[in-house]
């Protein structure tokens, strides 16, 4: 299957929505052609049909709640006796994907606003840091205020705010 390059332009948003990550919600609304308002039923249908390839039928429920998950789509009970772990799983989930689409075409990815992120959005962006080469795949992170980068993302951003300042006074 030929694809064009990707590039996902994200957006820290801080809604009332209580979403766990809003930057995983809009990779994967690009990734499965997902509209912002869509009835709960037919996003696990699209998550479906989209990862029926990707993954075995026996994990393709599982597939589905986890990233269904990250879209907002509430889980059966079961599976959130631990929310803490649902969340790790459906990050890796997430990475994963992202990390095998980047194998098939170079991807970008954007992160506006990352200051501004949740705890989840950062792990994730966290995760995707540290899968170490492989993939083509570039991540850009713009955030006002760098402390909230934290690992070797955060100590990049550190050296770089540290070292030679540009002055524009004389």
């Amino acid at each position: 299957e030929a694809r064009e390059d990707t590039v996902y332009r994200l957006r820290a948003l801080r809604l009332d929505g209580g979403l766990p990550s809003p930057l995983a919600q809009q990779i994967l609304r690009v990734r499965f052609n997902l509209p912002p308002v869509l009835p709960t039923d037919e996003v696990r249908a699209r998550l479906r049909d989209g990862l029926r390839d990707l993954v075995t039928a026996r994990r393709l429920g599982d597939a589905v709640l986890l990233l269904g998950y990250l879209m907002g789509v509430p889980a059966e009970v079961e599976a959130t006796r631990d929310q803490g772990l649902l969340a790790e799983r459906a990050v890796a989930s997430l990475v994963a994907l992202v990390r095998r689409d980047a194998s098939l075409t170079p991807h970008v990815l954007l992160a506006d606003r990352f200051d501004e992120t949740t705890p989840l959005d950062r792990a994730l962006v966290s995760a995707l840091t540290a899968a170490g080469e492989g993939p083509r795949l570039l991540l850009a992170v713009g955030a006002r205020d760098h402390s909230c980068l934290s690992g070797e993302l955060g100590e990049k951003a550190e050296k770089r705010s540290t070292g030679d300042q540009i002055s524009a006074d004389p």
